[in-house]
């Protein structure tokens, strides 16, 4: 069981960029508007259709606002997408923000959106994040044991 004495919050992620995550070939996560998150909050990730389930959790290190041209040229390597998929993503924009990670940990007993839904009536996976209250909701995702440890990002 986790710790509950951290903030925790819930975010939404493509498959595919969960699935980076947990190979290792991402380990930091671009958002087009800053989180106010403090470090050590707990980052739950909840993949899409069709996962459609609490996978992952990580610890967070920090969050970096820059222009989007120093996010590439830093973060590249790391970000799990290609050029033209982070050209697409920040078009429109002029800084974006990086959350970046001490540690990421699969989850053993992913719930789905159906027990989500089960324990807290009305849950939508959120669009930007969801702060996480205390709650059953909370208290299955404290209880779904993580697995071991991945690194997270050098930076």
């Amino acid at each position: 069981m986790l710790q509950q004495t951290t903030e925790q919050v819930l975010i939404s992620l493509r498959p595919n960029l969960l699935d980076a995550f947990l190979s290792g070939e991402k380990c930091v996560e671009l958002r087009r508007r800053a989180p106010k998150l403090q470090s050590g909050t707990l980052v739950w990730f909840y993949a899409k259709v069709p996962y459609g389930r609490v996978m992952a959790v990580a610890k967070l290190r920090d969050v970096t606002v820059e222009t989007t041209a120093a996010i590439w040229e830093a973060y590249q390597a790391c970000m799990g997408i290609s050029k033209a998929e982070f050209d697409a993503y920040v078009s429109d924009i002029d800084t974006a923000a990086v959350m970046s990670f001490d540690t990421i940990s699969p989850v053993a007993h992913p719930p789905g959106l159906q027990e989500l839904r089960a324990l807290e009536p009305g849950f939508q996976p959120p669009q930007f994040f969801r702060r996480m209250r205390p709650s059953k909701l909370l208290d299955r995702l404290s209880d779904s044991n993580p697995l071991a440890s991945l690194p997270g990002c050098q930076h």
